[in-house]
């Protein structure tokens, strides 16, 4: 069964105390993508791989915050020394059809492997504090576990897997077959479980496998509700939303509109609305 996100004996083994040392909650940069951060509670670092410009208004805004970090990586050297080393230099991923998503694969895993931490999708808007949930993956729905809400404990046997799992059986031509399906497959074989209904903190050994609610309470078939101009109760199972962008990333946003989006960015991410165009 899922965890359920209130206090019971499951969740608290995967909750510390928020006073706790903060931890590093990690977004890559992979294409253009929405960015609605959450630096006013938490402090996050975004990697990125390509030319920024640090004098955009978006930029002097996030860079305003003392515990947000904007690293802009060399790849080469990112992978060099590391597991994945032989893929990134040796294999032809950079010519498979979904290489820019695979490559937002490797990063994460790669990140974590090496630092520990969160890790979001740059599309997931935070609706309260993650702080108090460790070593967890968000489920999707309730037979597939996603790759864009997690946390791992630096050098957690889950990460080390994921990463020798993305190694050895890597393919370039399966969309999520080296994200969302990798950590689902992992996830069966650390918690000796068939599906993810059964997988508990006890047969996970501590590891916490969240419910859709928590990070994917509006599914990616209805991406659209995003955009609408209606009212989304968040109940308090909701930790934060994925937007999907990748289905809407041609949508407008209108910034002084009651659409979810807006309204969502209004409370969430007040100062990047703010420099935000009318349209976005």
């Amino acid at each position: 069964m899922f965890l359920k996100l209130i206090s019971d004996s499951a969740l608290q083994r995967i909750r510390t105390d928020v006073d706790q040392e903060l931890a590093s909650i990690y977004y890559v940069e992979q294409t253009c993508v929405v960015l609605l951060g959450f630096g006013r509670h938490f402090g996050f670092r975004k990697l990125v791989h390509r030319d920024i410009d640090w004098n955009s208004t978006t930029m002097k805004t996030l860079k305003s915050y003392d515990n947000v970090h904007i690293h802009n990586i060399k790849l080469g050297e990112y992978f060099s020394h590391t597991p994945f080393e032989e893929w990134y230099f040796c294999s032809n991923w950079n010519y498979g059809s979904h290489a820019v998503s695979h490559l937002s694969d490797a990063l994460r895993f790669l990140t974590l492997y090496k630092y520990g931490g969160y890790y979001f999708d740059l599309d997931v808007i935070m609706l309260q504090s993650v702080m108090p949930y460790h070593n967890f993956i968000g489920a999707e729905d309730e037979d597939n576990l996603a790759a864009g809400a997690l946390h791992v404990e630096y050098l957690h046997p889950v990460i080390r897997t994921s990463v020798e799992e993305f190694r050895n059986t890597y393919r370039k031509d399966i969309w999520g077959h080296n994200g969302p399906l990798l950590l689902t497959r992992v996830m069966m074989k650390w918690c000796s479980a068939d599906n993810i209904q059964s997988m508990t903190t006890s047969t996970c050994y501590g590891f916490g496998i969240l419910p859709p609610v928590a990070f994917y309470p509006v599914k990616w078939f209805n991406w659209e509700k995003y955009f609408l101009e209606e009212d989304i109760v968040w109940g308090n199972e909701t930790i934060g939303t994925h937007v999907w962008n990748k289905k809407s990333v041609d949508t407008a946003v209108y910034k002084n509109s009651t659409q979810v989006y807006a309204k969502l960015a209004r409370s969430r991410c007040p100062s990047i609305l703010a420099v935000a165009p009318d349209v976005f």
